[in-house]
């Protein structure tokens, strides 16, 4: 637990001043001041900071999540809604289901790995999508290209780093058009995007907006979804009757006789609401990124300062007992209808992704590919605790104590994922 949460725990009240030697940190603890502020007043709340290193030396400064609110950002976000909408997403939907069951197979032959798998599964995902590169099934240099941006992004946020750590290198469009001018490129965010400007300019601006939005999705899709996924192996283990009652709705909708497919979604709510509980329960980045304000504001009697950081405690809005009971406790069924038709609010909508104008372009992506995994590994293992020399299971509670989605100790869980189904040998 970090020092946001332990603040927010300890000290009553929607909103929360942290004063620092240069700047004013705001953290908005409770649904209300986020939906009044970063929602009702985007126009003003929706800047980004300006970091030396990520900007300056790890090169970030075009990327859509951290660009700074304005004419590049609305450019961004133009191109980002013309080829990455819930409608054109879909027809990445093979991509996700091949990639589903690449994972479901070296899940079979080292279910110990199984996170270095989700990530590989992730970012081949995001390559596919991004580039139209088919990524290699282990060691593939732009997974380790994104796994190694990813941890120097992570590093980025710690003080003085500016003078150890080396320039980042990014994925570049260059492949994308060499296929595009032999006519062996596929269907994929960066071939789409030039086909509608029309151009080879390197120079031209909407290239190098082009270039910035698939690295964002190559960059931000991978480490997301993986610890997505890492979060729901965890819960599996942990609450075994979910897991169960999820193989349940499987086999009644599925069957034995294949994988599941994008096709059964509206079929599997139950499938549906524990992704849903994956982002509640362990959100990606539990106090969501900065915000900084244009102008001066005033809220509930307080003075907002031009330029105050702004932050949003997700984790706070998402265990929330007011909105979702027992939040500590991972229970789908919050978000299926009650007995009077009532739902719990989805995460999606309540922070999971961002929040207001800043909320995620790539979320129906990122939901899409953690439910089709999420589908198919549950279709045919089943996740259970690893035991140790005297078969006892290894107790996992303290991987609570870690960065969400992101554990410390693989080794204590899934260390030998059992058959669910033995027709999946068949399926190959």
């Amino acid at each position: 637990m970090d020092i946001m949460q332990r603040r927010s725990l300890t000290i009553p009240g929607d909103i929360i001043h942290i004063p620092t030697f240069k700047n004013h940190i705001i953290v908005l603890n409770s649904s209300q001041p986020v939906f009044d502020l970063l929602e009702r007043r985007g126009n003003i709340y929706s800047n980004r900071m300006h970091g030396v290193m990520l900007h300056e030396l790890i090169r970030l400064e075009p990327s859509t999540v951290f660009a700074e609110y304005g004419q590049e950002w609305r450019n961004h976000r133009k191109i980002y809604s013309q080829q990455m909408n819930i409608n054109t997403v879909k027809k990445f939907q093979s991509y996700q289901v091949a990639a589903a069951r690449d994972l479901l197979s070296v899940l079979l032959t080292s279910p110990e790995h199984f996170m270095k798998h989700c990530r590989h599964f992730a970012a081949g995902i995001v390559m596919n999508i991004a580039y139209g590169h088919q990524v290699a099934r282990e060691n593939d240099e732009f997974v380790m290209l994104a796994e190694t941006n990813g941890r120097q992004l992570s590093q980025a946020f710690q003080p003085g780093t500016r003078y150890t750590l080396p320039e980042s290198e990014g994925a570049d469009i260059g492949l994308t058009r060499v296929n595009q001018r032999d006519g062996t490129v596929k269907s994929c965010f960066v071939s789409n995007s030039l086909e509608e400007i029309g151009t080879d300019a390197e120079t031209n601006e909407d290239v190098k907006t082009v270039k910035a939005i698939a690295g964002g999705i190559f960059g931000a899709g991978a480490i997301t979804t993986s610890s997505s996924l890492n979060s729901f192996i965890l819960a599996m283990v942990l609450y075994p009757e979910v897991q169960k009652k999820a193989q349940e709705e499987l086999d009644g909708v599925v069957g034995a006789s294949r994988l599941p497919l994008f096709e059964d979604r509206p079929k599997l709510p139950y499938i549906n609401a524990i992704v849903k509980e994956v982002l509640r329960w362990f959100p990606v980045i539990p106090t969501g990124i900065p915000h900084v304000t244009t102008e001066e504001d005033v809220y509930a009697g307080y003075r907002i300062p031009k330029g105050s950081i702004i932050i949003p405690n997700t984790w706070n809005l998402l265990h929330d007992p007011a909105t979702y009971p027992d939040p500590s406790v991972f229970r789908p069924e919050r978000f299926l209808p009650d007995k009077n038709g009532g739902v719990a609010r989805d995460p999606a909508v309540n922070g999971a992704f961002g929040y207001g104008r800043r909320i995620c372009p790539g979320r129906n992506l990122a939901e899409a590919t953690t439910w089709i995994a999420a589908a198919s590994i549950l279709s045919t293992f089943n996740i259970q605790h690893a035991m140790d020399e005297n078969g006892r299971d290894i107790d996992v509670s303290h991987a609570l104590e870690s960065v969400p989605g992101i554990f410390k100790y693989s080794q204590i869980y899934l260390a030998g994922a059992g058959a669910y189904q033995s027709q999946f040998f068949s399926l190959q």
